[in-house]
């Protein structure tokens, strides 16, 4: 995992447009969308000017949307919000919020369990290498946040990059990166600065704080890495 993007591997998929609208659209007249704001999702994203597919986000009933404006998606991929599986619904609301000028980068299919509360802050980026992040998660990202392929995100985590108000002295908060088939436990906490190389694993209520190799296995508030060369599947 590299603090460069490896932006392309999502713009392979554009010729699937068909197929995931196709898909989508079957779903959308068995129900469990909010059709309404899966099309404003659309319009204010800019994605008509460059999607095939209108519902390549697709938002889920009981989800709050805040969007701002000039925030833009790239990549070809699929994105569901506040999706519940259609068999483990939960009673809480999933939210998204999207800045003015937030950058969203879509580079496999993604999906966000309900009650979730997602805040992407103005002209901050997030990039979704494809995976799914569990219920009740809350994602706070103000300057740039990346997440891998395969990379799976357990129930009740928070992952901040930024603090919201900063010490006098300390220094400023940069970004968060998430490798490849990462596996993050339940009730983990991910803070600003962290990098999460390949294949690292984070033992359920965990605090992360720092820079992680890949395939360990990391625990404890602080985390600190307790093995090794781990495999997980």
């Amino acid at each position: 995992m590299s603090r460069t993007d490896v932006i392309g591997d999502g713009e392979k998929n554009a010729g699937y447009g068909y197929f995931f609208m196709t898909g989508t659209l079957i779903s959308l007249l068995a129900g469990g969308y909010d059709n309404l704001a899966t099309v404003r999702f659309f319009f204010k994203s800019g994605l008509f000017r460059t999607s095939r597919n209108v519902f390549q986000v697709t938002i889920h009933k009981r989800t709050k949307l805040i969007l701002g404006i000039g925030f833009s998606v790239r990549g070809a991929s699929h994105l569901q919000v506040g999706d519940d599986r259609g068999h483990c619904p939960r009673g809480t609301q999933s939210s998204l919020r999207v800045g003015d000028g937030a950058k969203l980068t879509l580079l496999g299919n993604q999906r966000l369990l309900s009650g979730h509360q997602i805040d992407i802050g103005p002209r901050a980026e997030i990039q979704f290498g494809g995976g799914y992040i569990n219920h009740d998660a809350k994602i706070s990202c103000y300057h740039r946040l990346v997440i891998g392929r395969g990379t799976i995100v357990g129930e009740d985590v928070c992952i901040m990059d930024s603090d919201s108000h900063l010490l006098v002295g300390s220094a400023r908060p940069t970004e968060i990166l998430i490798g490849s088939h990462v596996w993050i436990g339940a009730r983990v906490t991910i803070l600003k600065n962290s990098i999460l190389h390949d294949g690292v694993v984070v033992a359920a209520g965990s605090v992360v704080s720092g820079e992680f190799p890949c395939n360990s296995l990391i625990a404890g508030v602080p985390a600190k890495v307790i093995r090794e060369n781990v495999k997980w599947e």
